[in-house]
């Protein structure tokens, strides 16, 4: 089927002119980003599970070294097993999990900040992280801030232990506005679960118990609802935070194991991100296309991502690619509004094209799937004149 994709799709109008500027694909591009911050931690373990730029939004992302310094107000992406130690040792955090969870996450993403108030804060930026009390006695407190919004961990003895996972995401039926309002923004979730120990957690003036398995040991957040009124018991914890006990399962694990570290390594042999995306990209092994192709959305290298959707004669690094773009659309407000920009600068895309090209990003509701304009709609952009837009539709329709 995908061959028959490319040779109907092929075309010189090419996924990598999405973007010709480079800052207008990148996420935090239009920011100033802030002045390199101090140090209030450390990475911890193998070379090249954490990525950096090293104090400024437009360096190129680097792997970090065991014990390499950690700075405040410093993005921070990476690979699963990827851990940092707060300055005085008292808490550490390590992100997780590549391709094992109930929500369709990707990459982890953090910001540690400096603090007087607790023992670590951060900005969970999307993912899932999960971090523990390291003292040797007392409770460790920790800050995990989100879409604007604050919480304090209280994690009462030594080696307890939470992790916490957001994902983000544009609602069915959300369509895409050039001209979106304070309303307009993609449905945050968040989950909160003890894996050992007590924990309390405080949020908006509220205060609940926390307790790993057998106890309330789980509680949600989204951006419409906030925060349940009350944790939810659970037995044991859920079976996607705990090794895999059948033999697929295990070795599904052992190969991902295998491509991540691969993968850091290559980052730290060519001290760069990009080559290891360069090498992982042309592989023969699907696991390893979907890893890099991860690392280009992830490092907003949207450009470059696509040139891989190109010049791929794949059909999963299409397939992953797409999954990526709607990912990076959902991870906050405005997102969506980057990237049509971004193509308008590029001067390559038509106004109707572009807004073409932001909807079927999007998902449809019910609403939408339930009226025949909505497949004269993917059915007349078969023929579009850009490739993005033909194969986005076609996208949809090879799936209703």
């Amino acid at each position: 089927m995908f061959d028959i994709l490319r040779r109907y799709f092929s075309s010189p109008a090419l996924f990598a002119a999405l973007f010709l500027s480079g800052s207008a694909a990148r996420a935090d591009g239009e920011k100033t980003p802030p002045p390199h911050g101090v140090e209030v931690g450390k990475s911890v373990g193998p070379a090249g599970r954490l990525f950096h730029r090293g104090g400024g939004a437009a360096k190129a992302w680097a792997p970090m070294g065991d014990k390499e310094a950690v700075a405040s107000e410093e993005l921070l992406i990476g690979l699963p097993g990827g851990e940092i130690e707060i300055q005085d040792g008292s808490v550490r955090l390590k992100l997780l999990k590549l391709f094992n969870s109930p929500l369709p996450v990707l990459e982890p993403a953090v910001t540690l900040h400096r603090t007087t108030d607790a023992d670590m804060a951060f900005t969970l930026e999307r993912g899932m992280v999960e971090f523990w009390n390291a003292k040797a006695k007392g409770s460790a407190r920790v800050q995990i801030s989100a879409r604007g919004e604050t919480w304090e961990a209280v994690l009462e003895e030594p080696g307890a232990r939470m992790l916490v996972e957001l994902y983000s995401a544009w609602p069915k039926g959300a369509h895409f506005k050039k001209n979106a309002g304070a309303a307009d923004a993609p449905l945050a979730r968040m989950t909160f679960l003890v894996l050992k120990g007590q924990v309390d957690l405080k949020h908006a003036g509220t205060q609940v118990a926390m307790s790993a398995p057998p106890g309330l040991a789980v509680i949600e957040w989204d951006s419409v609802t906030g925060l349940d009124d009350s944790p939810q018991p659970l037995k044991e914890p859920p079976a996607w935070v705990l090794p895999p006990n059948d033999e697929a399962g295990k070795a599904f694990a052992r190969k991902v194991e295998k491509v991540v570290g691969s993968f850091a390594d290559e980052a730290v042999k060519s001290k760069s991100l990009d080559a290891a995306i360069d090498k992982f990209l042309a592989s023969d092994d699907p696991l390893e296309r979907k890893l890099a192709v991860v690392a280009l959305a992830a490092s907003d290298e949207l450009p470059r991502l696509g040139k891989a959707l190109r010049e791929s004669h794949q059909a999963d690094v299409w397939e992953d690619a797409v999954l990526a773009l709607r990912h990076w659309i959902g991870r906050g407000p405005g997102q969506d509004q980057k990237l049509y920009q971004g193509m308008m600068d590029a001067k390559t895309f038509t106004p109707a094209e572009a807004d073409s090209v932001l909807q079927l990003l999007h998902d449809f509701g019910d609403n939408d799937l339930a009226n025949p304009a909505t497949y004269a709609y993917l059915i007349n952009r078969l023929g579009n004149d850009q490739l993005f837009v033909r194969g986005l539709a076609y996208w949809h329709l090879s799936r209703l």
